[in-house]
């Protein structure tokens, strides 16, 4: 029960395109964290465009 609601409520982020659901969708920390440095287990997985 508690994961759907937690489910539902990111989903109600991103449909209505808030900042926290576009880092939620972008496996980015959402609630102001450090990303320049650290945030290296939010960032695992991610292809980097920088340098393409």
């Amino acid at each position: 029960v508690l994961r759907r609601e937690v489910r539902l409520a990111a989903k109600r982020l991103v449909d209505i395109q808030a900042l926290r659901g576009k880092r939620r969708n972008a496996g980015l920390p959402t609630r102001g964290q450090r990303t320049q440095t650290n945030a290296h287990t939010a960032k695992r997985g991610k292809s980097s465009t920088k340098f393409k």
